[in-house]
């Protein structure tokens, strides 16, 4: 006799699930090195006043750096000149955005203005005008911590912007009710699996991750590394055969001094 076994067809995670398991599983969602133990130099290209014109040369705009948004500060932003940034997103904080909303609105006051202050006022604009302070672009380096904290998807722009992790994995972009999901997999993907900055954060080992005492100190213990992994990520103890792999895994990763495994 033959029996007829229905299962629910095996799907892949939507974007947005698959996004927030790897922030999860790589420990994203806290700073995950101490203060000062992942710094990074990076090049910038700089606007600053030239001398003698208009306001000291102290006062710096930056062209190509990370910029702050409202609820976004405190966050370095990756830019140009070695870095990478194939994810940029929008985080909201929302009890900035709340605490926002419950302000008094402004109201500007409109009134009608004589033909003496309308010449003064355009008096005043030509003599700003006249000043227009002069820059020079310059090629500056800073270093920064590099340890960056994700959030989840839930609190972020929807939909996200082109290029995001969400976007390669599917994500509709929501302009019309017949913009559906594409769970097809592509090239790209994979690239972004490799290459792209949640996943190469998500890989790296941090001081501040529990499964650091196993890998790095005196009492390193590959063993018991790749049994964490496991129990952490895959809810179940590793094989023989895996174990000996991830033993491998673990000694190019301390190798290279735990930046990536």
């Amino acid at each position: 006799m033959e029996v007829a076994l229905l299962a629910t067809p095996m799907r892949r995670m939507i974007a947005e699930s698959l996004y927030d398991s790897v922030v999860t599983a790589g420990h994203l969602f806290e700073a995950k090195h101490s203060p000062g133990k992942n710094t990074k130099v990076l090049t910038e290209i700089v606007r600053v006043p030239k001398e003698g014109v208009g306001k000291p040369a102290a006062l710096i705009q930056p062209l190509v750096a990370g910029t702050s948004m409202k609820g976004m500060e405190g966050k370095e932003k990756m830019a140009a000149g070695g870095s990478y940034a194939l994810e940029d997103a929008i985080e909201l904080d929302f009890t900035a955005l709340l605490k926002a909303s419950q302000d008094e609105p402004e109201v500007d006051e409109m009134k009608v203005m004589s033909k003496e202050e309308l010449e003064a006022q355009r008096m005043t604009q030509e003599k700003m005008m006249r000043n227009k302070m002069e820059y020079i672009e310059k090629t500056v380096t800073r270093t920064i911590d590099d340890n960056p904290v994700f959030n989840t998807s839930l609190r972020m722009q929807s939909p996200a912007p082109e290029g995001h992790f969400l976007r390669v994995f599917g994500q509709p972009n929501r302009t019309d009710l017949g913009d559906l999901r594409d769970d097809s997999a592509s090239m790209r993907q994979a690239l972004m699996m490799l290459n792209g900055r949640v996943t190469h954060e998500a890989a790296r080992v941090g001081d501040l991750e529990p499964i650091a005492k196993h890998i790095f100190g005196k009492d390193a213990n590959p063993a018991e590394a790749v049994k964490f992994a496991y129990l952490e990520i895959l809810t179940r103890k590793p094989s023989a055969e895996e174990v000996k792999e991830g033993q491998e895994i673990v000694r190019r990763c301390r190798h290279h001094g735990g930046r990536r495994c």
